[in-house]
């Protein structure tokens, strides 16, 4: 009996050099004319299997990785496979974002005190009241707006967004740096004084979605975060390369 071996045959991802399209191809089809199946495009192109160069030492062959028909599915696998970790930490600024509010509640606090001292000197029962009230109501407005502000942050990792809020029960706002569509930094001259300002991010997961933050400082920091990751996703999938064929040329 006569053993007969048959040819393994192997699927290969090309991209179609007229629409980009990531095409299944067999690796016997090398050298033959393929028609991209591509609704709208259809136009020809020949493929070429890569040649491998023999290796001076033994060599461990890189892992299986499922490509997909996105222009940054390898940029994304990669990026999934890397160990998440936190990069920055962001807590807001109250005083640098609202200066004047702050020294109004102050002025409040302090005129409530004297008003008080003054009141109690001279036995003015109802002004030293009034003074009081104020005093206390202010004091209490700034204390919880300060604990709102404090308990509020902004965590970014390698991967991640996270905006945690609230004082006494924590809620959590995540979004993914891969899916970051967009963002927007508003500052005016003083809060450029100050550095600091309002971030809008806009996600893209499951249509626009846009989330501000108010009062974050340094925020071009962050920014140059998000851009950086806006930047990896446009970086193109490598794939074999293919020979362009214009329409009507001979194979």
């Amino acid at each position: 009996m006569t053993a007969q071996t048959q040819e393994q045959e192997q699927v290969l991802t090309y991209r179609c050099p007229h629409c980009g399209t990531a095409v299944e191809v067999s690796s016997r089809a090398d050298g033959a004319l393929l028609t991209c199946p591509v609704g709208g495009c259809g136009k020809p192109f020949r493929i070429a299997v890569p040649v491998a160069a023999p290796a001076a030492v033994p060599v461990n062959p890189p892992p299986e990785a499922v490509v997909s028909a996105h222009p940054t599915a390898l940029s994304a696998a990669q990026t999934a496979a890397q160990p998440e970790f936190p990069v920055q930490t962001v807590r807001l600024s109250m005083i640098r974002r609202y200066p004047f509010r702050c020294l109004a509640y102050g002025v409040l606090v302090v005129g409530g005190l004297l008003d008080l001292i003054v009141a109690v000197t001279w036995d003015w029962f109802w002004l030293g009241m009034a003074g009081g009230v104020v005093a206390a109501y202010a004091t209490l407005r700034f204390v919880l707006w300060w604990m709102r502000m404090s308990q509020t942050t902004l965590t970014l990792t390698n991967k991640h967004g996270i905006l945690a809020t609230g004082i006494f029960a924590r809620d959590a706002t995540e979004f993914t740096l891969d899916e970051v569509a967009d963002y927007h930094i508003h500052q005016n001259t003083l809060m450029r004084w100050l550095d600091v300002g309002d971030l809008a991010i806009v996600s893209a997961n499951g249509g626009q979605q846009k989330m501000v933050i108010m009062a974050v400082p340094h925020p071009s920091s962050i920014a140059a975060q998000l851009q950086m990751h806006i930047d990896a996703r446009k970086v193109p999938t490598t794939v074999p390369a293919v020979e362009a064929m214009q329409p009507g040329a001979v194979g």
